[in-house]
């Protein structure tokens, strides 16, 4: 599998759990705790995937510093005009 593809099947997994979790209704506290434990489960794992292997220092190498500079101002750029709110993401309405 292609590794962006992987990473944004993640991200496509998360955002379906803040909208089962919004869907739930207020008093659904037992699916509430199985979708929170479902949506930790998934952040560790994603977050297992990119700390514990040489995934960076191969795209570093791969991309080289200045590609990698202008990627990062890209993306700090896109986190200043980040929603607070889970579901105004573009892709969680999809």
């Amino acid at each position: 599998m292609d590794a962006i593809v992987l990473l944004k099947d993640d991200h496509k997994t998360v955002e379906g759990l803040f909208k089962k979790f919004e869907q739930a209704g207020e008093k659904a506290y037992a699916e509430k705790r199985r979708i929170v434990d479902k949506f930790t489960k998934e952040l560790v794992t994603h977050a297992h995937i990119e700390e514990e292997k040489d995934w960076f220092p191969q795209v570093r190498a791969a991309m080289g510093r200045k590609e990698l500079q202008e990627l990062g101002e890209r993306m700090e750029a896109a986190r200043a005009e980040a929603p607070a709110e889970p579901l105004a993401v573009k892709s969680a309405a999809q």
